[in-house]
């Protein structure tokens, strides 16, 4: 069962309406036994797990836990009169198994509560849903942060006015210096950056030396800052930050509060739990409370504000990213821990958090995470840590770590967990300006807070910006630099304490910064230094094997792509005059290409449309040649197997249609059918159903305006249509919101709507669709759209890539990805990452970017954006890229065993390969 079934189900739990109490009321117990089940799920995933669960997840935790979900309902009503409704723990059900990375744990979690809605919504949903809101309301409630804004504004005031200099030291106050340059890897009290990132880096920062900039009020701080010098490759700046009281510190407060004054149960259905009521105690009398009854919810995801040169560590069950800076420099002790299962972040206790710091090492021990080291540059003074911390996600608490026969403070180290121990090597720190390297390291002992150091006899020279695995029985360290990329490395036993070198003998060339993983026998290394390339190491033979790349499908325009967990599928498309039925499957973490069956497929086409639905590709409609289809079918990528779709009730045959997946159905319509002497425009469609293999109809009353070459979205509950090329002539600024689940359309507002237009992107971003681009004539304008208060708002064209169309655009969970296109049949290779937040563009790195080139596809794979295909006057393309939104850098996809040229093409993404087929 996958996401779709995950969603079916989440979709099923609507027995009780917001207005009612739940089904039934659930006992202390039932919700403790209920938490149980719960953990014992995430607890038979994680990995290197030693105890029984009984041990590691006594009953005290377990009710603890149950507690606190109760603490929090009571707390959203008593502080911000929110009281928690069956509606809202339904959504919050929907939104898990919309946002699920895992539904096969998701799925999981479900039978161990016995499919039973109650018990789901209670004790799943409830959880993941009061964490989330008590953050965000205590995040930026104005009463409870009213004295850190006061004195954030004084000190604005102060260095606005003149009356304080920015260049004198503060206790608020960091410094933060970068340049265009070689990177340094070793927590520089200077970051060196490629001329795109200093950019938009520069970004962060007020324009003019000495302007001091607004004041920001970021979730754990208010936080401001001024350009101290600056020329075309350098900056400097003050940063200030004046910290909030922290969630922990309040939230230790609050719940003493709502345990003290006994009185009625704040939600119906729930244990009863001693609160205070909300007029208990004024403002100024203790208790932290807003100042009326007004709330005001700031941003709705606990995410970690963003950050780099953090740490993070995967459980089996969730991931925790700890510490890191900000762009401004503001060092942080915070974290977050993500579950992928039920997509939901929770913040990191920091009551005994280490202090904030840059490039801390973390490890999973299969119990605790053990941070250590790393840096801070404050006052323009850089300082190394020795220090550390022992997370316990489940308690959500910090030991630290002992500083007796620790290693010597240091940044760009590494650190491995051997099974019984953390071992750190490496690294270097900065002593008056000078660089200082490291050879030397330490074992710790988490249970007994240890530490001894490690042998220097035969160890690999001093470094940092190098890499370590853990290969069973031994640690392997590879590359770096110590001034000068190296080649060398070795391998330590933490048991004899002694180190063997690794050979040189066909070893990759010099490098640093390069990445490296262990298969649990070999390790693997790739990139760094500028380079593509890579091996294997085999420790226990002391050889290396050069690594290899895997062929990509043939050039070809319009292709569609979907991204399906772990890999990205392409298929179809139109190259060298030939219509395609065929495809691959792309991973990206090894350059794989896997061709996809044709045995069964579907005949030839271009213009059709894909859609993925956590098993399946299905491709219908399109076009060969002067022949409209309305056939199509089923692609299991595990199987490599197709199954064609039914044509019973199926839609007239037509292209330049749309499809989206509502997690049950693909839904398609509009588009335009070619009968040999002219277009004939559709406002029909239909709901396919590929469980069963059927077709329903979609209502025309009320549909909008027959058209083709649209765009939709799905929002999680609407099918939204809007623009494209209509029957009436002109082009076209309406559309409309359509409920599969009512067969109801409903017209999307026209007032501040972009002007009409084809051949434009959509993405959807949780809350709004973005549309932008487009013809004719070539546009860069575009509209955000709100459907649930029928709204527009027209995207800035400050910064924003030029006239284009035929483009494509991915959304990566915080921004839109443009790229490629074309403006008067002139092809481009440009794009552009678009903030719906703050209406802000940033222009796509061409460095390394695939040739320009229309018509192409493109995926979002959870970390990069994958482009393939295209066409660009008349030349069809095998290529592509894969473009990292977090370095604003381009890596060329292999074009080996590729299908062949085309254009019109679908591309699918299955999670973990993508598949192209047709054109």
């Amino acid at each position: 069962m996958r996401s779709a079934a995950v969603l079916a189900f989440a979709l099923s739990c609507t027995g009780v309406s917001a207005s009612q109490p739940a089904q039934r009321t659930l006992t202390f117990e039932d919700r403790v036994n209920a938490q149980a089940a719960i953990e014992r799920v995430y607890y038979a995933h994680q990995l290197g797990a030693t105890q029984s669960f009984e041990t590691a997840m006594p009953r005290a935790v377990l009710e603890g836990k149950v507690r606190k979900s109760l603490e929090r309902t009571a707390a959203l009503e008593v502080y911000w009169k929110t009281a928690v409704t069956d509606e809202m723990l339904q959504r919050e059900l929907v939104r898990m198994a919309h946002g699920t990375k895992m539904p096969e744990r998701l799925v999981e979690i479900y039978a161990a509560l016995g499919n039973d809605p109650v018990l789901i919504k209670e004790c799943l949903a409830r959880a993941t849903l009061v964490d989330r809101l008590t953050h965000n309301f205590y995040a930026f409630d104005p009463a409870l942060h009213a004295d850190a804004r006061r004195r954030a504004e004084e000190l604005h005031r102060e260095l606005s006015s003149g009356a304080r200099s920015p260049k004198t030291d503060h206790a608020n106050r960091s410094v933060v210096e970068f340049e265009v340059g070689e990177k340094a890897t070793a927590a520089p009290s200077i970051d060196r950056l490629t001329p795109d990132e200093f950019q938009k880096r520069r970004a962060a920062f007020p324009d003019g030396v000495g302007r001091v900039s607004t004041l920001k009020d970021e979730r754990e701080a208010f936080v401001f800052s001024v350009v101290l010098s600056e020329t075309k490759n350098d900056l400097r700046a003050a940063s200030y930050v004046v910290a909030k009281t922290s969630w922990d510190d309040w939230w230790s407060a609050a719940r003493r509060l709502l345990q003290s004054d006994a009185v009625a149960t704040v939600a119906t259905g729930l244990d009863p739990l001693p609160v205070p009521s909300a007029s208990a105690r004024a403002p100024g009398q203790g208790l932290p409370c807003a100042s009326d009854d007004t709330w005001d919810n700031g941003i709705l995801d606990e995410v970690p504000d963003p950050l780099y040169h953090h740490a993070a560590v995967w459980t089996g069950s969730v991931m925790v990213v700890w510490g890191g800076t900000s762009l401004n420099a503001h060092f942080l002790n915070t974290g977050g821990r993500y579950d992928p299962a039920t997509d939901s972040w929770s913040p990191t206790s920091r009551t005994g958090a280490p202090t904030g710091r840059e490039f801390p090492s973390a490890v999973w021990t299969g119990s605790k995470v053990v941070v250590w080291g790393g840096s801070t540059y404050l006052n323009s003074v850089t300082q190394y840590f020795n220090t550390g911390g022992r997370y316990d996600p489940v308690s959500d608490s910090w030991t630290p770590t002992s500083t007796t026969g620790a290693p010597p403070a240091r940044g760009g180290h590494t650190a491995v967990w051997t099974g019984s121990k953390l071992v750190v090597w490496g690294g270097s720190t900065v002593v008056s300006f000078v660089t200082q390297y490291f050879n030397t390291g330490g074992r710790y002992d988490p249970v007994g807070d240890s530490w001894t150091p490690t042998s220097t006899t035969g160890a690999p020279s001093a470094r940092d910006g190098h890499t370590a695995v853990w290969t069973a029985s031994a640690m392997v360290v590879w590359g770096g630099s110590s001034g000068a990329d190296v080649a060398t490395g070795g391998r330590y036993d933490p048991v004899g304490d002694s180190w063997t070198p690794t050979s040189t003998t066909g070893a990759p060339s010099a490098r640093s910064g390069h990445s490296a993983v262990s298969t649990g026998s070999v390790m693997v290394v790739w990139g760094g230094a500028g380079s593509n390339t890579g091996g294997r190491y085999d420790p226990a033979t002391d050889l290396w094997t050069p690594m290899s790349t895997a062929g990509a499908p043939s050039a070809r325009t319009s292709p569609t792509a979907v991204w399906a967990g772990t890999r990205m599928v392409v298929w179809g498309g139109y190259g060298g005059a030939v219509y395609l039925n065929t495809g691959g499957r792309y991973d990206p973490a090894t350059d794989l290409w896997t061709p996809t069956s044709t045995t069964g497929a579907p005949a030839g086409r271009f213009g059709h449309t894909a859609v993925w639905t956590g098993s399946l590709v299905v491709v219908w409609g399109g076009s060969l040649s002067l022949y409209d289809l309305n056939t199509g079918g089923r692609y299991d990528p595990t199987t490599d197997s197709w199954t064609p779709t039914s044509t019973a009730g199926a839609p007239s045959a037509r292209r330049e249609h749309t499809a989206v997946w509502t997690g049950s159905l693909m839904v398609v319509w509009g588009g335009w059918l070619n009968d040999g002497s002219n277009h004939q425009y559709q406002n029909t469609g239909g709901r396919y159903d590929p469980a069963t293999d059927s077709w329903t109809a979609t209502a025309t009353t009320g549909a909008p305006y027959a058209r083709a070459r649209h765009a939709a979205v799905w929002t999680g509950s609407r099918m939204v249509v809007w623009g494209g090329e209509p029957s009436t002539g002109g082009l076209e600024k309406t559309g409309g919101r359509y409920d599969p689940a009512s067969d109801i359309w409903t017209p999307t507002s026209t007032t501040g709507a972009p002007e009409g237009r084809y051949g434009h992107s959509a993405v959807w971003t949780g809350s709004k669709m973005v549309v932008w681009g487009g013809a004719f004539p070539e546009t860069q304008t575009g509209g955000r759209y709100d459907p649930a208060a029928d709204t527009w708002a027209l995207t800035t064209t400050v910064g924003a890539p030029s006239a284009r169309f035929h483009h494509t655009a991915v959304w990566t969970g915080s921004r839109m990805l443009v790229w490629g296109g074309e403006a008067s049949n002139v092809s481009v290779n440009t794009g552009g990452r678009y903030d719906p937040v703050t209406d802000s563009w940033s222009p796509t790195s061409t460095t390394g970017a695939p040739s320009a080139r229309a018509d192409h596809v493109a995926v979002w794979t959870g970390s990069r954006m994958v482009v393939w295909s295209g066409i660009s006057g008349g030349t069809y393309f095998d290529t592509g890229g894969q473009y990292d939104l977090t370095t604003d850098s381009w890596t060329p996809t292999s074009t080996t065993g590729a299908p062949s040229i085309r254009s019109g093409c679908t591309a699918i993404w299955t999670g973990s390969l993508m598949v192209v087929w047709g054109g």
